[in-house]
């Protein structure tokens, strides 16, 4: 099941919407995906509970009572990699602040359920590719680790290891093992021995990729056109 936060200090619009925004998710994916609602009505509520809650996509008033709504998307930003926001408003002067965050979309009330059709499918597409896993098979046993946890995937000396969001795991192994599947799930491969998840980086330059950890990941000579091609796509999505 997919659960949807709605986040509006506005009851009497989530009692009218809340339902009907259920319908138009089921009306726009494909699949056998449910889908929830889960209410709240200020940010901190949000941020206090949605990890609790398993909030998967999230729609965010702008005009919050205790705080802007594009407050509430920078934290959720920062706590999570690249979070599925909608923003909502009632205010069009308001977009420009909206887009802080990588939003999936801007989504005015009274254009509700036309605006929100446009962006149904990119926030569904969001929440299939973080559940997304590799299994990595080690010595002694087997690892299923979610793809959109990894940031680093590298092998040298036939150790491979991998840096995850929280920590990191070493073991033997080859990049070529994982490597068509890495590259299904978006990685980007900056050299022999090296691949990134796009997700976390912060910028590229000259030979160097930047990640937001603050770790610097060197692009061979043979590839850095095509990595900043691909990185640069990836920023579209």
């Amino acid at each position: 099941m997919i659960k949807i936060a709605i986040c509006d200090d506005d009851i009497d619009f989530m009692d009218k919407y809340d339902e009907r925004i259920i319908d138009i998710f089921n009306k726009c994916t494909m699949g056998d995906e449910t889908y929830s609602v889960v209410r709240y009505h200020s940010g901190k509520e949000l941020l206090d509970n949605y990890k609790k809650d398993g909030a998967d996509i999230f729609l965010l008033d702008i005009d919050l009572g205790d705080c802007k709504g594009y407050e509430v998307g920078r934290e959720l930003t920062f706590r999570e990699s690249d979070p599925a926001i909608i923003y909502i408003t009632g205010y069009s002067e308001n977009v420009y602040n909206a887009f802080v965050g990588r939003p999936i979309g801007f989504v005015q009330k009274k254009c509700l359920e036309s605006d929100l059709e446009k962006f149904v499918y990119d926030a569904v597409y969001h929440v299939r590719k973080r559940a997304q896993r590799v299994e990595i098979t080690g010595k002694d046993r087997k690892y299923e680790l979610a793809a959109d946890e990894i940031v680093v995937f590298e092998v040298y000396d036939h150790e491979l290891k991998i840096t995850l969001k929280d920590g990191e795991k070493i073991l033997s192994g080859s990049l070529h093992t994982y490597e068509e599947k890495l590259e299904e799930y978006g990685f980007i491969k900056i050299s022999r021995s090296v691949m990134l998840n796009p997700r976390y980086i912060k910028n590229i330059s000259g030979d160097e990729a930047v990640m937001i950890n603050g770790s610097i990941c060197k692009i061979s000579r043979s590839r850095r056109k095509n990595v900043r091609r691909e990185y640069e796509l990836c920023t579209r999505r």
